[in-house]
């Protein structure tokens, strides 16, 4: 029996108390009436984040308790999350996000099983190569949509069952939203961990895939219609063969030197011709730079505006691509095949499904065209979730090319790739992607990919350590967040901390390099950090950077430098540029490797023995062996060292380009560069990634309750 039960029985319950992630109006109503007004019940509905809402309930509610009954209340969760641990020691953000969602999806898959059927093996010959990235697709489409509500599961399981929750042994209910079907699997979940549960139904226009479906095919048509008065046609070599690349505005395009360049920093000193280059945008709204797009065009590299859709505005200054006549014949051929899979749906389960692949397939024409006409045979992108994009670049024929940015080994299922050639640091990062998730083939090991600013940081550092010096400080130290937004609380208190010890000895100062543009205003408006900010700005020392800057340009101004994750990524560059760095680990994992072999010397959990390990080594360098020393793990991170990742980045892509122009297949062209790549930078340093099939992948195995079927 439930602990919900047990409480009934044993007539006990004073007082219900409801958990939400955050509050909304039909929560509050719902309790309030049915709960509070009809039921009697003493009432406290417990949200996890604030908002507007939440904001003014409590007022509304405090004025309301002061005059009447305080049968009804709401109770912020004030905890630090990167903190709150699982049964195994794993922060419940990371587990959520990983063996717990895995676990979810697992039942998705053995439900799928149990059917024997798959709407994807109605797919005629035309696309049926690309079955199983449809299926990951559908499989990451509904990831993404339960995540938040796994989370919830797992915390609200945490306040009821540990004693240091304020809620320990109280009678918990958790509210969730209907947001769509898969919710079933979320309450399987909870089941599992004996959680209890209200869902709200309701309708999301914006999340209703049948409303969606309509949109997209108004925006379809109209594009078609488009088409068909221009009579654009297809010009089959149009430029010879052309990289497509997704431009992320505002970041930088042609500036390679001085600020973060995700887009094209392969380029530098790459021998490929710029007119090889097509950036474009992948239909969201950007409000263009007008000296960014003067660079772009005076740098040779082609730009253009893609997927204009019906409620959206497209920069004037850059062109909109317009549809070849063509997308009319796509149009029709995936109108046919959603007409052809609807008359295999013979379940709830196969129907929702259905509509994840309808709403898939009448966006594909769009890009499939765009690919095609503009003879883009190499898609280049980093590490994200794969997209439609990805889906209509691999229709194609063109080779998909991405790489990981984050030292993270982020294995959430929504964060794994189709791609063709996946280019890593090192061989720390070859179970970066999960073989089950994943359909990559090759692994390409590169070293850092921003290696090749160090040596331009160096007279900068100089020059901003001079500013410090003159300003009678001589021992300076770096700080990077991450995400502050998100996980605030903990690196607030580390940042107090820091500042503190630095208001408090007159020779240090510090760099904060802020890894989000918000992140300076936050800190800056916090009771926490806005007065120390200040006293530390008027005497000089203190800077905080643009955002947008590399690490290693503050990192090399400084004598040591403070990541705030076990992975932090800024941190990590720093260490390969020869500076200093130790971690401050938000989360406490203990269960990270690190702690291992650099506990309490390179990875801290506990601030002040950071800054007084740190105070140490100031005044004595080296009286702490292996403090602030990353070489036992730079090797695996890094085997080249030698400032030219993104030259071997652009020597593959370059390969691939002559082999794919000399008439080579796709699959021809890589295995060449596969070949010269080894030929010149080892054997071991391009890797064939072996698939597991969806039934051997080896996951942790969850017992749960297989009597609820989704069907």
């Amino acid at each position: 029996m439930d602990l919900l039960g047990r409480c009934k029985m044993s007539g006990i319950v004073h007082k219900k108390y409801f958990i939400c992630r955050s509050v909304k109006l039909k929560y509050f109503f719902s309790l309030l009436i049915k709960e509070r007004l009809i039921k009697r019940n003493s009432v406290a509905l417990c949200y996890l984040e604030s908002n507007n809402i939440s904001i003014l309930l409590e007022k509304l509610n405090n004025l309301f308790a002061r005059n009447h009954s305080k049968g009804f209340s709401l109770v912020r969760l004030d905890y630090d999350f990167t903190k709150i641990k699982n049964s195994e020691g794993v922060s419940l953000l990371i587990s959520s996000a990983t063996d717990d969602l895995y676990g979810v999806m697992e039942k998705f898959d053995s439900t799928n099983q149990s059917l024997n059927q798959s709407l994807l093996g109605c797919l005629d010959d035309r696309r049926a190569f690309v079955k199983k990235e449809m299926y990951l697709y559908v499989k990451q489409q509904i990831s993404m949509d339960i995540f938040e509500d796994i989370f919830l599961v797992n915390m609200t399981h945490w306040f009821s069952g540990e004693k240091e929750s304020e809620l320990f042994g109280k009678c918990i209910v958790m509210l969730l939203d209907k947001k769509s079907y898969w919710i079933n699997l979320v309450l399987d979940f909870a089941k599992s961990k004996n959680v209890n549960y209200l869902v709200f139904h309701g309708v999301n226009f914006k999340r209703n895939k049948g409303i969606l479906f309509f949109y997209r095919f108004i925006n379809i048509c109209i594009e078609v219609g488009i088409s068909f008065f221009k009579s654009k046609r297809i010009k089959s070599n149009l430029k010879g063969v052309r990289v497509g690349v997704p431009f992320h505005a505002p970041q930088n395009a042609t500036n390679f030197i001085d600020s973060k360049n995700y887009d094209l920093f392969w380029f530098y000193e790459s021998g490929i011709s710029p007119d090889k280059i097509l950036l474009y945008t992948n239909g969201r709204n950007f409000a263009f730079n007008e000296k960014e797009i003067a660079d772009i065009k005076k740098s040779k590299f082609d730009i253009i505006s893609c997927e204009k859709l019906i409620t959206r505005k497209i920069s004037s200054k850059v062109p909109l691509y317009t549809c070849t006549s063509k997308i009319g014949e796509l149009l029709f051929y995936y109108l046919k095949q959603i007409i052809e899979i609807r008359k295999h749906v013979k379940s709830k389960f196969l129907k929702e499904q259905w509509k994840i692949l309808s709403l898939l397939f009448i966006q594909l024409p769009y890009w499939e065209d765009f690919f095609q006409s503009n003879n883009i045979k190499i898609k280049f992108g980093y590490h994200a979730i794969f997209s439609i994009q990805d889906l209509a670049a691999k229709i194609s024929g063109a080779v998909i090319v991405c790489y990981h940015y984050s030292h993270q080994s982020d294995m959430a299922i929504w964060h794994q790739e189709i791609c063709d050639v996946f280019f890593i640091w090192g061989k720390q990062y070859e179970n970066l992607l999960n073989k089950k998730y994943s359909l990559t083939k090759y692994l390409v090991q590169t070293g850092y990919i921003f290696d090749y600013t160090f040596n331009n940081f160096k007279n900068k550092a100089l020059a901003l350590r001079k500013i410090f010096n003159n300003n009678n400080v001589s021992y300076i130290i770096g700080i990077f967040d991450e995400n502050i937004g998100y996980f605030g609380k903990s690196q607030m208190k580390a940042y107090r901390a820091v500042l503190e010890y630095v208001k408090n000895h007159f020779e240090v100062g510090i760099i904060i390099k802020p890894k989000k543009e918000f992140a300076e205003a936050y800190l800056r408006s916090s009771p926490e950090t806005s007065q120390l900010i200040s006293i530390l700005e008027v005497q000089g020392r203190l800077k905080i950077l643009d955002s947008r800057k590399y690490p290693s340009e503050a990192g090399q101004s400084c004598d040591i430098v403070i990541g705030v994750v076990p992975d932090s990524t800024a941190g990590l560059e720093c260490a390969l540029a020869g500076v200093p760095m130790v971690v401050y680990d938000i989360y406490s994992m203990q269960s990270h490797p690190y702690y291992s072999w650099g506990y309490n010397k390179v990875i801290f959990d506990d601030i002040n023995h950071l800054l007084s390990s740190i105070e140490a080594n100031k005044g004595r360098p080296g009286s702490i062996k292996g403090f602030a020393d990353w070489s036992p793990i730079l090797d695996a991170v890094d085997p080249f060292r030698d400032g030219r990742a993104n030259q071997r980045i652009g020597f593959y892509i370059k390969t691939i380009i002559c082999k794919l122009e000399e008439g080579l297949s796709k699959d021809d062209s890589i295995k060449i560069a596969n070949s010269v790549y080894m030929k010149e930078y080892g054997s071991d340093k391009v890797i064939p990634v072996k698939m597991f099939s969806n039934e051997s992948g080896k996951f942790p195995k969850k017992n749960w309750d297989n009597k609820k079927t989704l069907l």
